[in-house]
C-alpha cells in the first residue's frame, strides 16, 4: 500500500499540488483548485499514460507483471515514460505560465528516468527510491532556494492548518525510510539499489536547478 501511495508516477502529481497550497499566485490564481486542468494534464502524463503502457505490454505478454520484477522488463516503460515526462517539461517550459520551481522539479525528473534507465541496462535500481530522493531534494530546494516556509491546507469543516516544509520534510524522510523497507520486504531490491535510487533522484534535480535556476 505504501509503495502504492508513493509510487514514483505519482510523486509530480503531488509536488505541484504541494506548489500550489505553498503560492497558488504564482501559477496566475487565488486557490489550488483553480488549476484543476493542469492537475488533470500532469496527472494524465505522468501517471496514467505511463501505467497504461505497463497494462498494455502485460496484456500483450511483453512482461509478466505490471511490478516489472524483472530488469529487463524495465527497458520498455523507461523508455516509453521518459517520452511522456520530456513531452511534458516541453510543454510545461515554453508556457510561461507554470513557475520555475515545478519546472526544475519535472526536468530533473526526467534527468532521472534517463539516468535510471542508463544504470538499469546493467543493473537493477529503485524507480521507488528514485523517486523519494528527487521528493526531499526538490522540497530542499524550496527551502533552502526559493525560501518557502509553509503552506496552508484547508481540510473543510475541520478548519485550516499551516504546515511548515521543515516538518513535511521531516515527514518525507520518515516516509522514505518507510518506502524504502517495503520494497527491502518484498524482495523487490536490495539496499545497494535502494541507496542508488535514492541518489539520483536527489542529484537529477540539483542538476536541473543548475540547468535552468
Amino acid at each position: 500500500m505504501v509503495s502504492g501511495l508513493l509510487h514514483p508516477l505519482v510523486i509530480p502529481t503531488y509536488i505541484l499540488l504541494l506548489l500550489l497550497w505553498i503560492n497558488p499566485y504564482m501559477f496566475g490564481v487565488s486557490k489550488w483548485s483553480d488549476e484543476a486542468t493542469l492537475i488533470w494534464h500532469v496527472w494524465f502524463m505522468t501517471c496514467f499514460l505511463p501505467f497504461l503502457v505497463v497494462l498494455m505490454m502485460r496484456q500483450l505478454g511483453m512482461v509478466e507483471s505490471v511490478h516489472l520484477y524483472k530488469r529487463e522488463e524495465r527497458i520498455g516503460p523507461y523508455v516509453a515514460t521518459g517520452i511522456f515526462y520530456l513531452w511534458l517539461f516541453v510543454n510545461l517550459a515554453n508556457s510561461h505560465v507554470v513557475p520555475l520551481p515545478y519546472v526544475v522539479f519535472v526536468l530533473g525528473t526526467v534527468i532521472a528516468l534517463f539516468l535510471d534507465f542508463f544504470v538499469n541496462n546493467f543493473t537493477k535500481i529503485s524507480a521507488h527510491g528514485t523517486g523519494m530522493g528527487g521528493f526531499i531534494a526538490f522540497i530542499l530546494l524550496c527551502m533552502t532556494v526559493w525560501n518557502y516556509e509553509f503552506f496552508w491546507v484547508n481540510a473543510g469543516p475541520l478548519g485550516s492548518y499551516e504546515v511548515r516544509l521543515s516538518r513535511l520534510f521531516l515527514f518525507i524522510l520518515l516516509m522514505t525510510g518507510v518506502v524504502g523497507s517495503s520494497r527491502l520486504l518484498l524482495k523487490a531490491h536490495t539496499h545497494q539499489q535502494i541507496y542508488a535510487g535514492l541518489i539520483v533522484g536527489a542529484v537529477s534535480q540539483y542538476i536541473a536547478y543548475m540547468i535552468l535556476g
